[in-house]
C-alpha cells in the first residue's frame, strides 16, 4: 500500500457550525486545516465524501429521546446548556459528521484504506448515551465504533483519548464492553469531572477502562512516557483489531485552555506509538478531531500527526523511545495502579 491508503475527511460543511455570540468552538478552528491540504502531500489523498448519520446507527449510542431532542433544534439557535450551543445549521453539520466519522470507519473496518483521520465539527466525545454536553452534540468516536461493531459484534476495538478533557460519553457508552478498550489521559480535576483512576469499568468491562488523571500542567516528557511505555503496552495486550483515536489538540501549550504544557511535535510522537500498536495487528487506524482551540496550533498539530499516518511503515515496527528526562513518578504510579489489569506491561 502507497500513502493513498490514508484517506481525510475534511469539508467546507462543518464550518456551517456557528454560534452568534462568542465561542471557543467555532469555525476558526478549521479554516487553517483546510488551508493545510492545499499542500500537494496532503492535497493528494483520498477524500471521503460527507454523507448523513442514520437513525438506526445513532441509537446504538445515543437515546431515542437524545436524537429526537437534537431534530426538534433543527433550523433555530440556543443553548443546550452553558458551554454547548446550537446555531441553524448546527444539527445537520453534527449528522455530517458524525456519519462521515461512520462512513471512513467502515471503508477502513472493510480494507478500503488503513488509515484515517475524520477532521469534523463539532466535536463529539464529552455526548453521552442521554445528553448533549462540553460543545459535543454526537459521539462521533463512539459512533464509528458503533458502525465497525455493526458490521462485526465480536470485533476488538481499542478507543484511546488524548484530548486535555476526559471523553466522558464514551466512556459511558462502553464501560461495560469487554470487547472495547478505552484509554484517557486528561486534566483532572478538569471538566466535565470524570475519569478517576478508580472508574476501570464494570461488569464483564471489569478492566477495560483505563483513566490516566493528571493533575498538573505536564509536558512532552510525561506523554511520551505514558505513551510510549503504558499505552503502547496496554494495546500490544489487547491486540484490537482497530484503534480509534479521540485526538484532541487542547493540550497545547498555546491554547487557551491552559491545562498542559504540550508541543505540537509531542503529537506525532503519540500517532507514532499508536500507529505502531495498530501495525501489531491489522494495521487500521481511524483519528477523530476532538478538542484544540488555538487554530494554529491546531493546525500545526494535525499537519504532524498527517506526516505519521501518511509516512510511518505499513508493517510491524517499534518507534524508538527517547531519553526521558524529568520526575516521571506519575507515569510509574499509574503504570503500577494498572498492572493487575495488564499484568507485564
Amino acid at each position: 500500500m502507497s500513502a493513498n491508503d490514508t484517506a481525510v475527511v475534511l469539508s467546507e460543511k462543518f464550518l456551517a457550525h456557528r454560534c452568534q455570540d462568542s465561542h471557543p468552538e467555532n469555525p476558526a478552528r478549521l479554516e487553517p486545516i483546510l488551508k493545510l491540504f492545499d499542500k500537494p502531500w496532503l492535497k493528494a489523498l483520498p477524500v471521503i465524501t460527507p454523507v448523513l448519520a442514520q437513525d438506526r446507527l445513532l441509537e446504538s449510542v445515543h437515546s431515542a429521546g437524545m436524537i429526537e431532542a437534537l431534530k426538534m433544534a433543527r433550523g433555530s439557535s440556543g443553548w443546550f446548556d452553558s458551554d454547548t450551543y446550537f446555531g441553524p445549521q448546527s444539527i445537520e453539520t453534527a449528522l455530517f459528521a458524525a456519519g462521515s466519522g461512520m462512513e471512513l470507519a467502515t471503508k477502513i473496518w472493510k480494507g478500503e484504506f488503513r488509515r484515517g483521520f475524520s477532521l469534523v465539527r463539532p466535536p463529539g466525545h464529552h455526548a453521552t448515551p442521554n445528553r448533549v454536553m462540553g460543545f459535543c452534540l454526537l459521539n462521533n468516536v463512539a459512533l464509528a465504533a458503533a458502525a465497525i461493531l455493526n458490521e462485526k459484534p465480536t470485533a476488538r476495538l481499542a478507543i484511546v483519548d488524548f484530548d486535555l478533557h476526559h471523553g466522558n460519553g464514551t466512556q459511558d457508552a462502553f464501560y461495560q464492553n469487554p470487547n472495547v478498550l478505552f484509554i484517557s489521559s486528561h486534566r483532572f480535576p478538569f471538566y466535565p469531572g470524570t475519569g478517576s483512576l478508580e472508574e476501570n469499568g464494570t461488569g464483564a468491562g471489569k478492566g477495560t477502562c483505563v483513566n490516566f488523571p493528571l493533575n498538573r500542567p505536564f509536558g512532552d516528557n510525561v506523554f511520551v512516557a505514558l505513551y510510549g511505555d503504558v499505552v503502547y503496552g496496554m494495546l500490544k495486550k489487547f491486540r484490537p483489531d482497530m484503534i480509534l483515536v479521540s485526538a484532541g489538540f487542547d493540550g497545547h501549550f498555546a491554547d487557551p485552555m491552559q491545562g498542559f504544557q504540550l508541543s505540537s511535535d509531542v503529537y506525532g510522537v503519540l500517532a507514532e506509538w499508536l500507529i505502531a500498536a495498530a501495525e501489531l495487528t491489522t494495521g487500521k487506524i481511524l483519528f477523530c478531531l476532538e478538542g484544540g482551540y488555538e487554530p494554529e496550533a491546531l493546525a500545526e498539530s494535525v499537519e504532524v500527526v498527517m506526516d505519521r499516518l501518511v509516512n510511518l511503515p505499513r508493517a510491524a515496527f517499534t518507534p524508538a523511545l527517547p531519553r526521558l528526562e524529568g520526575d516521571l513518578s506519575t507515569v510509574e504510579s499509574l503504570k503500577d495502579y494498572y498492572v493487575p489489569f495488564f499484568p507485564g506491561i
